[in-house]
């Protein structure tokens, strides 16, 4: 006939307590037990205790549960912190004016200024453009002309940012499309309206970088959606 002991493991590794009796195991259900089998030639078995094995299996789910949530929520922080410094934000004041006087979504101002000159109010292109939207001298002084406006500064952001709103609000209208008033204002009005040939609206340009411009706009106004 074998007897049967019970021994209780402390959490340190080490450490061997040893327990008597058939109550033995109800004495620390928070710690692990085993049942040790011995025979009569000193031979020693053992094994986990059914109700301990199950316990075991919970503490392994909580602690799957705990190490997934602080993943996502390590992900989510990183997410937040690649979007604020890929899709900067300045001048939200000047962006929600413009777009309630214009009626344009804020959110597709802010895309515009970051594809063209990522919210750097001092930027000047190579061909010339000023400011937060890119506004070239002629397209400023053809848009000043339509607001009534008789000074301006193009490096400022809430002069540039109101009439590169404007500007847009005229080509939305004059082409009745978002999509082809973005060609136009990155391509220009006058290559647009050549383009379209009798055409409603344009899906393309025949400019690769005017395509991938739209595309920049467009995939940055999602970002902003709810940043503005």
């Amino acid at each position: 006939m074998r007897r049967r002991h019970f021994f209780l493991l402390d959490t340190a590794p080490q450490t061997i307590i040893t327990v008597f009796g058939k109550t033995g195991a109800t004495l620390c259900t928070k710690h692990v037990i085993y049942i040790l089998y011995k025979d009569k030639k000193g031979n020693c078995s053992y094994k986990q205790s059914y109700s301990d094995r199950k316990n075991h299996i919970l503490e392994k789910v909580r602690g799957f549960i705990l190490g997934t949530i602080i993943f996502f929520a390590v992900v989510a922080m990183i997410f937040s912190f690649i979007t604020v410094f890929a899709y900067p934000l300045k001048y939200k004041s000047h962006i929600r004016e413009a777009a309630a006087a214009y009626n344009i979504d804020a959110s597709l101002i802010a895309g515009i200024i970051r594809a063209e000159s990522s919210f750097k109010s001092s930027a000047v292109s190579p061909k010339g453009a000023i400011g937060l939207m890119q506004i070239m001298p002629p397209t400023a002084e053809f848009v000043a002309k339509k607001m009534g406006k008789t000074g301006y500064d193009l490096f400022d952001p809430k002069d540039n940012i109101n009439m590169g709103t404007f500007y847009l609000r005229y080509l939305i209208e004059k082409f009745g499309d978002l999509r082809t008033a973005l060609i136009a204002y990155n391509a220009g009005e006058g290559n647009v309206t050549k383009w379209l040939d009798g055409a409603s609206k344009l899906s393309t340009s025949p400019f690769p970088e005017t395509n991938t411009y739209v595309e920049r706009v467009l995939n940055a106004k999602n970002f902003y959606k709810y940043r503005i």
